[in-house]
């Protein structure tokens, strides 16, 4: 859920405090923040190919433990004005429809290409263990100066996705990640 704030001063944030069904919150809380900050730096607003990605809000400030006055894990990140496209699909026409979805697979689409060196979600290199802050973000050593500035802040940590976390499955002593394509095939291998 997010939550307009407005201050004495002018100043105007959005509060981001997750559902309980999101999974395990503190490593959502995390990973969410990490990858909001990712996606803002390595695609600019503007950038990218037809169309320009869209502007991503900068993470102000993130919490994943309880132990805060709020008591709940929260991000705060910048307002960006204008309206959300939650607000206004019931009222876009077919064609304005259309390029909204083709928008959207296209920004996916390029998120999907980057070769990273493990399966699993973004955190903040100081968001994960030791072991996997040895661990290189991307699967081939970065040539440009961005992505070589991004593998020094970004890790690959255990997966956020709820299916992962949900209920009685958040309980599980289990490995959840990161895990490469070799893990993945030796950990399913039924022989």
């Amino acid at each position: 859920e997010f939550f307009f704030l407005q201050f004495d001063n002018g100043k105007e944030l959005l509060a981001r405090i997750p559902c309980p069904i999101a999974g395990n919150l503190s490593l959502s809380i995390s990973s969410e923040a990490a990858t909001m900050e990712y996606v803002r730096l390595r695609y600019p607003s503007g950038s990218g190919e037809v169309p320009p990605f869209p502007k991503i809000p900068r993470v102000l400030a993130w919490v994943s433990s309880f132990e805060n006055p709020v008591a709940w894990p929260y991000t705060l990140c910048e307002h960006l004005p204008g309206a959300t496209l939650d607000k206004k699909w019931l009222s876009m026409g077919e064609k304005a429809v259309k390029e909204a979805i083709r928008d959207i697979a296209l920004f996916e689409t390029d998120l999907l290409r980057e070769s990273f060196s493990q399966h699993g979600s973004i955190f903040f290199a100081e968001s994960v263990s030791q072991e996997l802050r040895e661990r290189p973000l991307y699967a081939e050593p970065p040539t440009d100066t961005l992505c070589m500035d991004l593998a020094h802040k970004f890790r690959i940590g255990p997966t956020v996705n709820r299916e992962w976390w949900r209920g009685s499955y958040g309980k599980i002593t289990a490995d959840r990640g990161p895990c490469t394509l070799r893990d993945y095939v030796y950990c399913t291998d039924i022989h």
